[in-house]
C-alpha cells in the first residue's frame, strides 16, 4: 500500500510499479490538502471518534506500507485543531496494534515533505533541503548499518549516559536496552524483534532509555511543527517524567499538541544518534540523520522495546552535542567517535 499525496502522485506511481515487477500487489491510496481540511477540520466532530472501517480493513491485509509526505502546505496547520486529532487518538492505535501483531513494514519516505511551501512557511531554502534529502537519500545503507552497530554497541545497556551541549545536560539509563539501527533495511531479524518502521532519508541509531531514568535538561535549537518554527525549546526532566518546557518562540505550538496528547507523553522515550554524513543540518528538518547529531524524544517507543505505550511522540536535535557513556565518549561536540 502506498499512501499518495497529490504532490506525490508520480513518486507513488513508480514505486507501485516497481513493487509490482516483482510480485507485489500494489495499491495507491491519495489524499491531499482539501482532504486534510475535510478530514480534521471540516467534518463534524461527533464522527472524529468514530474508527474508519475502511483503514481497520486495510490493517488487515496489509503487510508492507509506504508513506510519502503530508501535506503540501502547511498553511492547513493553521486551522488544524490538536484536540480533534486526539480525538482519533483511540480507534488509530488499535489498528497500528494490529498492524504491529501482524508484523506489517512501513517506510517513510521524507522527500514528500519537501516543497517550496514548506520551505517558505518555515523559512528555510527549498533547494538547499531538496539537495540536502537526495544527497543523504544516495548514502551507502551497508556502511550505515555497519556504522550503526558500532554505534549502537557503545550505548546499549550503560548504567549512565551523559548528554551535553548549548543549554543541555541531561542523563539517563539504558540498562538492559537493545539499540536498534535505521539503516532503511527491515530484514529478517528486524522484523523477528519488532523493528518494523524505517525511514528514507536514513541513519541513525536508537535507543529506549528506562523510562524513569532522564534527569537534567535539553535544549532544540530549531523544531518545526504544524507550519511553525519553535526556537530554543527547553526540556526540564525529573526521574524520566518530563516536567517543564519553555521556548523562546511558537511555544503555543508544542503546548497545543502535547496538552491535547493522551497516553504516556511526559516520559522519556529514545536518544537518537545521527549516522549519515552526507546530511546537513536544515534547522529541524533532516538535522537527526546528520552523522554525530544528538536527538531525544517523549511519548510512545514500543517499537524500540520501551514500556511507554499511547499514539504521541515528538523530538528534537542538538546539534554539535556530547555523548559520554561511562569514560568513553561516544560523540564529541557533534563528531562520531564510536
Amino acid at each position: 500500500m502506498v499512501h499518495s499525496w497529490n504532490h506525490t502522485t508520480e513518486l507513488a506511481t513508480n514505486i507501485a510499479r516497481e513493487a509490482s515487477k516483482v510480485g507485489a500487489d500494489a495499491w495507491v491510496s491519495y489524499f491531499d490538502d482539501r482532504l486534510w481540511l475535510a478530514t480534521f477540520v471540516e467534518m463534524d466532530e461527533k464522527y472524529a471518534s468514530r474508527k474508519s472501517p475502511l483503514s481497520a480493513a486495510h490493517g488487515e491485509v496489509v503487510t508492507s506500507e509506504v508513506e510519502l509526505g503530508g501535506p503540501q502546505d502547511p498553511k492547513v496547520f493553521d486551522r488544524t485543531k490538536p484536540e480533534r486529532m486526539a480525538a482519533m487518538d483511540a480507534w488509530y492505535k488499535e489498528i497500528q496494534d494490529r498492524k504491529r501483531e501482524r508484523k506489517v513494514r512501513s517506510v517513510f519516505v521524507g522527500l514528500g515533505q519537501v516543497t517550496p511551501q514548506r520551505a517558505r512557511k518555515y523559512g528555510v531554502s527549498y533547494p538547499r533541503w531538496k539537495r540536502a534529502v537526495t544527497a543523504a537519500l544516495g548514502y551507502d545503507l551497508r556502511k550505515l548499518a555497519a556504522k550503526g552497530q558500532l554505534v549502537g554497541k557503545a550505548i546499549a545497556g550503560a548504567p549512565e549516559v551523559r548528554i551535553t551541549g548549548e543549554g543541555t545536560d541531561l542523563t539517563l539509563t539504558t540498562s538492559g536496552r537493545e539499540a536498534f539501527v535505521d539503516d532503511g533495511i527491515i530484514d529478517g531479524n528486524d522484523i523477528a524483534r519488532g523493528a518494523l518502521h524505517a525511514s528514507l532519508p536514513v541513519g541513525t541509531t536508537s535507543i529506549a532509555p528506562l523510562e524513569t531514568s532522564a534527569e537534567g535538561t535539553v535544549t532544540f535549537p530549531s523544531t518545526p511543527l504544524w507550519g511553525k518554527m519553535i526556537r530554543n525549546l527547553c526540556w526540564t526532566f525529573r526521574g524520566g517524567r518530563l516536567v517543564d518546557y519553555s521556548a523562546d518562540k511558537n511555544l503555543k505550538a508544542f503546548s497545543n499538541y502535547f496538552d491535547a496528547a493522551k497516553g504516556d507523553k511526559d516520559r522519556i522515550a529514545w536518544l537518537s544518534i545521527g549516522l549519515n554524513p552526507r546530511c546537513t543540518y536544515l534547522g529541524g528538518f533532516v538535522d537527526h540523520l546528520v552523522e554525530g547529531a544528538i536527538s531525544v524524544g517523549v511519548g510512545t517507543n514500543e517499537d524500540l522495546g520501551g514500556a511507554n505505550r499511547g499514539t504521541f511522540e515528538f523530538g528534537g536535535t542538538i546539534p554539535r552535542a556530547s555523548v559520554q557513556v561511562g569514560g568513553t565518549t561516544v560523540v564529541d561536540r557533534g563528531r562520531l567517535r564510536a
